[in-house]
């Protein structure tokens, strides 16, 4: 139907508002079913690790080095 929302235009959806993407995108999502399905999550995990915030080394993080110091100093403010 021409109004309908279904699985493959939500993720033609998703592929339109990624696009060319360099940051983190929050989508806030209802539980309606077309959110839920198995192709929109394999969409959706697809791509983590070429994404520069998802730890895949992207332009967006530092070095492994870096991020091993920040992770020390979260447990050590948390320890204390």
């Amino acid at each position: 139907e021409e109004g309908k929302i279904n699985t493959a235009r939500y993720i033609a959806f998703l592929k339109q508002l990624t696009k060319g993407r360099t940051t983190p995108l929050i989508v806030i999502v209802d539980r309606a079913p077309f959110h839920q399905s198995e192709a929109r999550r394999d969409f959706v995990r697809a791509p983590r690790k070429k994404m520069p915030w998802s730890g895949g080394g992207g332009p967006a993080h530092g070095s492994e080095q870096d991020r091993r110091q920040g992770s020390a100093k979260r447990r050590q403010r948390s320890a204390a």
